[in-house]
């Protein structure tokens, strides 16, 4: 379930881009085109980000969890800001954040990536160069 919230997390953020970009496409104003551009490239790279984060935690490594709750606080914190100012959208933010942080210290999750449940981490498959 945490893989599944952080890839949706990841894939929302590349159609946000995508909708920033095609905003601009009735806009004039340079500065709006260039805001747009680097907006949109932004958006794309936090989307890379977790999406790797997510392949990192499907395959049970350790380091992507510290990944994973510092974006689910940011956004979190962005989601609470949105709902204190009376815009309900933020719940689209706080709701998935929450499970992912609830997801994230289940025993189940902690055994998977140290590497004592199985998966990439318990050496069944160490990669190119055996790193952890």
């Amino acid at each position: 379930m945490l893989v599944g919230i952080v890839t949706l997390q990841g894939l929302a953020l590349a159609v946000w881009a995508v909708i920033a970009w095609l905003a601009l496409l009735g806009e004039g104003e340079y500065e709006l085109i260039v805001s747009g551009i680097a907006l949109g490239l932004l958006l794309l790279a936090f989307a890379f980000g977790l999406l790797m984060t997510a392949r990192a935690l499907w395959l049970g490594y350790r380091w992507p969890r510290a990944a994973a709750v510092a974006w689910q606080l940011l956004s979190g914190m962005a989601g609470a800001s949105m709902l204190g100012s009376g815009q309900p959208f933020g719940l689209l933010l706080l709701i998935p954040n929450i499970a992912a942080l609830l997801c994230m210290f289940t025993p189940r999750v902690l055994a998977y990536t140290e590497g004592t449940l199985g998966g990439a981490a318990a050496g069944e498959d160490p990669g190119q160069d055996g790193r952890r």
